[in-house]
């Protein structure tokens, strides 16, 4: 059957008479055709091109590295189990609490039943989650059955092709959209691959930041309120902000620098009262844990940080180290009862067989708290160190530091087998490395005696058995460094054969080191003395990681510790490191790993 219209007509997009030719054809002189119409598809064959199609869209998608939803999330049920036991309890403090649980349960379902009105923003945001939920899923302890659900997903894809797919596929979406075009959602995606961190140079954090300057996140004022419709979207933004934030200022104890400044923004705390569970209940008894009281100490030691990174620039270094001290002190005693230095861990005995502990609401919610504060002291570690590295007046003998040293090798046992995901973190070797670092250099510069060395030298070889492995092996070799030093050095006190201690000199000790003082006083403008200069090298070269820029771990398909918590920085390169030992111990560094390029070496920390 020929169509109505001819070709010229249908093209000019006129009305045509049906006549052969048309009269329009023979006014203008042109030559009419009509071509034959397409026969109707019967409905079976309309059936079968419709599966076609959708084949061939699948098809497409994978070959685009995007994947269907409903093949990609897999079981729905096993979703939100891993969802509300591994996403909730483990990632939702360290974002600050940022994702509301209860709407994110309603865009998961939404996405797994493949609804028409699901934004790209609400199915980005899940593939993010289910993401760092399977990476954070944990592979051994008490809890490695949850690992097994993850394997149960469904499909031929084991988590770990599972979990990359879903982040490419999330990263897919968010580069189709703009900063200007992002919603709450949006932001919670990016911060969310930020988080899974597996490429360091993709640039969402400053999307992140952009796209909530747009949506005035900076400038929310309005106490929290449930009565309020939009106060939970309100509060998530705020806390999608302050997450920034405190990432902003930690990394001023490298740098010297922050981008966002307390002026710039008017933006009110967290509230704990927006808390929620993934079935909707509220978080109301202060006794138990929550999202956001991790993120309000957190906010606390940045604050700190920022405000003492002020103060080094407008005062300079001298006594920057007594004031690093005095404030650090203040904030240890600042923070709340569960989150102190001092606070108990919890134990309880389970002898019924076959029953997980974390099957007790109680004790899940302690080992959260555990877990929270051990980020935390560890971020407050690591700060202190930092900013003590750029202070003219840093002493390696200080209390505060030596104190916190020995807290962090406690914790870091205690918290063992807690946390399989807080087992498997670098800055769980790294920081007790960094911690026997600390411990070895006041012990070389006060020399306290042989039994004091006895015990220093058996915690610290303990510390090495545990700790030196092929990623930390060249951190591990500056503690060995160290610890070959203090062998090589005659300790204050050492055994004699009657069994009687020897008679130390030390008064002349102390007294060239009184005169030191004293000359540097004398000339704080000009350049610092020669042990000065040394104490600065050594604290400048434990104040943090000696780990590459990219640390991370590939075999495991773990986060780096940057994005865990925004405590751990690592901005300095191994090189610069191993110099500053090198002046100092030179016969003591491992020569296959010093660098091989002596005309790039940089000038030592004075």
């Amino acid at each position: 059957m020929l169509n109505h219209s001819c070709i010229n007509c249908a093209r000019k997009k006129i009305r045509c008479d049906g006549n052969i030719p048309c009269n329009h054809c023979v006014a203008k002189g042109a030559h009419c055709q009509r071509v034959v119409r397409k026969a109707r598809e019967r409905r079976a064959d309309r059936e079968m091109k419709l599966h076609h199609d959708e084949h061939e869209a699948s098809s497409a998608l994978l070959d685009m590295g995007l994947t269907p939803s409903h093949s990609l999330l897999g079981s729905l049920r096993l979703c939100e189990e891993l969802i509300t036991l591994v996403f909730y309890g483990r990632v939702a403090a360290s974002i600050h609490g940022c994702i509301h649980m209860p709407r994110l349960m309603e865009h998961l379902r939404a996405v797994a039943s493949g609804g028409e009105h699901v934004s790209d923003e609400a199915q980005a945001l899940v593939y993010a989650t289910m993401a760092v939920t399977i990476q954070l899923t944990p592979r051994h302890g008490e809890q490695a059955d949850l690992y097994v659900r993850a394997q149960r997903l469904g499909g031929d894809m084991s988590p770990l092709q599972r979990q990359e797919h879903l982040y490419d596929d999330a990263c897919a979406i968010m580069e189709r959209l703009s900063n200007t075009q992002l919603g709450l959602e949006g932001v919670q995606a990016l911060i969310l691959l930020h988080q899974y961190d597996k490429h360091p140079e993709a640039d969402f954090h400053h999307r992140a930041r952009n796209a909530l300057l747009s949506l005035e996140a900076h400038r929310i004022q309005k106490p929290f309120s449930t009565s309020d419709p939009d106060g939970y979207r309100k509060e998530m933004l705020l806390r999608c902000w302050w997450l920034l934030v405190v990432r902003d200022w930690f990394s001023a104890t490298t740098k010297l620098f922050y981008s966002i400044h307390p002026a710039q923004m008017t933006t009110r705390m967290p509230s704990p009262d927006a808390d929620c569970s993934p079935e909707g209940r509220r978080v109301l008894s202060s006794n138990r844990w929550g999202e956001v009281r991790y993120s309000l100490e957190l906010i606390k030691l940045a604050s700190t940080v920022r405000e003492l990174v002020d103060a080094r620039l407008s005062e300079g270094g001298w006594r920057f180290g007594q004031l690093v001290e005095e404030r650090f002190c203040q904030l240890a005693a600042s923070l709340s009862a569960d989150m102190r230095i001092e606070a108990p861990f919890y134990t309880r005995d389970w002898p019924t067989k076959g029953k997980s502990p974390f099957d007790d609401d109680l004790y899940a919610d302690h080992v959260r708290q555990e877990k929270d504060r051990w980020f935390l002291h560890q971020a407050l570690f690591h700060a202190y160190l930092e900013l003590q590295s750029h202070a003219d007046d840093a002493a390696l003998t200080s209390h505060t530091s030596v104190t916190l040293a020995r807290h962090i090798l406690d914790i870091s046992d205690r918290i063992r087998n807690r946390c399989a995901v807080v087992d498997s973190f670098r800055v769980n070797s790294s920081a007790s490395l960094k911690a026997c670092s600390v411990l070895l250099m006041a012990e070389l510069a006060s020399n306290t005696g042989f039994l004091s060395r006895c015990v220093l030298t058996s915690r610290i070889e303990g510390v090495l058995r545990k700790c030196d492995t092929t990623k930390t092996h060249q951190e591990a070799s500056i503690v060995r460094a160290l610890l070959e030093r203090m062998r090589t050095t005659p300790p204050l006190t050492p055994p004699t054969s009657s069994g009687a201690p020897e008679r130390d000199h030390s008064d002349s000790a102390v007294l060239q080191h009184q005169q030191q003082q004293q000359s540097h006083s004398a000339a704080s403008d000009g350049p610092p003395q020669l042990a000065t200069m040394s104490q600065q090298a050594l604290l400048a070269a434990a104040s943090s990681s000696v780990l590459p820029d990219e640390i991370y771990d590939w075999q495991l398909s773990m986060p780096s510790d940057t994005a865990v918590s925004p405590g751990f920085l690592v901005n300095s390169l191994f090189e610069g490191k191993m110099h500053s030992f090198e002046d100092l111990f030179p016969s003591a560094i491992d020569p296959s790993l010093q660098p091989s390029n002596a005309s790039q070496r940089p000038v030592a920390a004075t």
